[in-house]
């Protein structure tokens, strides 16, 4: 039996609008036609675009935790490597897949790609 403690993210439009994709947080959610899209320009000191660009300002990610304990789950990292902020796991628990940004597995740390400060930290 193992014991997994996650901290996973659910996406969502801060707009309220149902059309929402992963997409909307890449350089192509220009490309998925939204009449509301908003492109976030982040540029850093020399004005060149940082990484993420082109994305919807309206995408946003709501993180929340869960633990678990049981036999039947899948884990499978899953990494962009034109989106390495979208890097997370694919952790499947029974029947239900989430989009993990940190996993503990056993009391160990396999995977984290979340920091509490910069996101915010996550709801219990």
């Amino acid at each position: 039996m193992a014991e997994i403690q996650i901290v996973y993210r659910e996406g969502y439009c801060d707009y309220g609008l149902p059309d929402y994709n992963t997409q909307c947080h890449t350089c192509c959610g220009e490309d998925l036609g939204c009449k509301y899209f908003l492109q976030d320009e982040i540029t850093g000191e020399n004005g060149i675009k940082v990484i993420p660009f082109g994305d919807c300002n309206r995408a946003k990610f709501m993180y929340k935790y869960k633990g678990w304990s049981g036999k039947r789950y899948e884990i499978e990292e899953c990494f962009d490597p034109y989106n390495p902020q979208l890097d997370s796991m694919i952790v499947t628990l029974g029947r239900k897949e989430y989009d993990a940004v940190k996993v503990i597995l056993d009391g160990k740390c396999i995977f984290n790609e979340f920091d509490e400060e910069k996101d915010g930290g996550a709801e219990q």
